[in-house]
């Protein structure tokens, strides 16, 4: 028998980022999942429920099958995660900060669910954005932890989406992780899909995507089958896009041309001057003014829209840094800083500062990236936008909109998060948020524009998303 629990959370109800992409991630997984006919139980929950009605529908679905022979169970979660006190924790719909332990489920709960059904594999494919996370001098800390609970099961396989210490990326349709996944069991050749030859895949996808690094965690021989590809699901497979879909970019057919020249002149049409990208900032320009705010909120709501000649401190600049720093045909520079961290020593019995032979913490330091500079003076370096509301119960938002080129590419990054109130006079941003980024050629300027005013329409979601769960007003 085999059964499995999907988690989709796409939205929050209070301080932390909706994930627009989740919500397609859960449909197109629990799709797939029911496509394999492999699944004899799939418990699936969203975020319409409260932490306490999925955790009480967790704990139901494990005591059905106590006493089972349960050959492989699955979990699945696509959402925010976070890691704080040595646990790992899957955050549900209705989170809060100073309730912690009864709003999210923790992994070690989860695990002790797991065993107490006594499965012969055990898959876990975890879909979390970590942003927001307090940055943790140890960088291998969650990853250690992950694996250490690796040890608690005979057969697994974990797939996590990220490093402890990078975002996961997604667009408003899927996150990527997921869609890389999803496109593995599209693109194998194979009728019987391994575990290994998603983890191959992913991997290689991502190689080109420095930005996200996932990671995997195997306790098993490698012949453990993800799914049987039948009809069905090379159906469903057929409408899923491809992870990156920017890799395309215009390709020209050798075909088309008579000479090397000739492919080589047409392809060099892609390349820009100086003047055109600067035109490009100004057509962006164009398009950020014409933001407008639903009718709903335009009352209620105001834009303050800066271009900034400067890049500001924000430690998720480091993000875009790391991307630059493998990729250096991009016109800018990286910021690193200094930091300490804390690295835990095995000594010999002999070592000359314990004596003892026991394992010792030491400080260090590194060298790490922190940010981003931009090698060229642009019309502008960056867009910040404000959105306040207009009466002192309402909560204002903010939308930065950074991006980085070469004499072809835009690199175009945003994120969408809200503002923490400090006092009457001063605030800070909510820091729980997640990049969107997507690559263009730089002469694609409609597609550019499309994406720039679907930024708009994001910032609406937003807003109206919180006023409406808020105030709850029907008229």
């Amino acid at each position: 028998m085999n059964i499995a629990i999907i988690i989709g959370v796409s939205e929050y109800r209070e301080n932390i980022q909706d994930l627009p992409g989740s919500k397609n991630d859960i449909i197109a997984f629990h799709s797939l999942m029911q496509k394999t006919e492999k699944y004899d139980d799939i418990l699936i929950l969203n975020d319409k429920q409260s932490s306490g009605e999925i955790k009480t529908e967790i704990s139901h679905f494990f005591e059905k099958y106590k006493g089972e022979n349960i050959n492989e169970f699955l979990f699945y979660f696509t959402g925010h995660g976070d890691f704080a006190n040595e646990e790992f924790y899957y955050i549900l719909p209705d989170f809060d900060f100073n309730k912690r332990q009864q709003t999210s489920l923790q992994n070690s709960e989860l695990d002790n669910l797991i065993k107490s059904i006594n499965p012969k594999l055990v898959s876990k494919i975890v879909d979390a954005c970590h942003s927001g996370v307090n940055y943790i001098k140890n960088i291998n800390i969650i990853d250690t932890y992950i694996k250490s609970t690796a040890n608690k099961f005979n057969n697994c396989y974990f797939l996590f989406s990220s490093l402890n210490n990078q975002s996961s990326f997604q667009n408003k349709d899927y996150s990527f992780f997921t869609l890389s996944l999803l496109n593995a069991i599209k693109n194998s050749g194979e009728t019987e899909v391994r575990y290994k030859d998603i983890i191959d895949y992913i991997s290689d996808e991502f190689s080109q995507f420095p930005e996200q690094t996932p990671f995997f965690i195997t306790q098993a021989d490698f012949t453990e089958n993800f799914c049987k590809k039948n009809s069905k699901l090379n159906t469903f497979l057929k409408t899923i896009p491809k992870t990156f879909p920017s890799e395309s970019k215009n390709e020209i057919k050798q075909s088309e041309f008579n000479s090397l020249e000739e492919l080589i002149k047409a392809d060099s049409k892609k390349n820009v001057s100086y003047e055109q990208i600067n035109k490009l900032l100004v057509y962006i320009k164009e398009n950020i003014d014409k933001f407008k705010l639903n009718s709903k909120l335009k009352n209620i709501y105001s834009y303050d829209i800066k271009y900034l000649k400067h890049i500001p401190k924000n430690t998720s600049y480091h993000k875009i840094g790391e991307f630059v720093r493998q990729n250096p045909n991009y016109f800018a520079g990286v910021e690193t800083e200094i930091e300490s961290y804390e690295d835990v020593i095995k000594p010999s019995p002999f070592d000359i500062f314990t004596g003892s032979g026991k394992p010792y913490t030491i400080t260090k330091t590194r060298e790490v990236v922190c940010g981003y500079t931009l090698n060229i003076d642009y019309e502008f370096n960056q867009v910040i936008i404000d959105i306040n509301g207009n009466y002192p119960n309402l909560k204002s938002f903010n939308c930065n909109i950074a991006f980085i080129t070469t004499d072809r590419e835009i690199r175009l990054y945003y994120f969408i998060t809200d503002y923490r109130k400090l006092d009457w006079d001063r605030r800070e941003i909510n820091k729980r948020y997640q990049w969107n980024v997507k690559e263009f050629l730089i002469i694609n300027r409609e597609e550019i524009k499309d994406f720039i005013l679907s930024i708009n329409d994001d910032m609406n979601k937003r807003i109206l998303n919180y006023v409406d769960e808020k105030f709850k007003f029907k008229k």
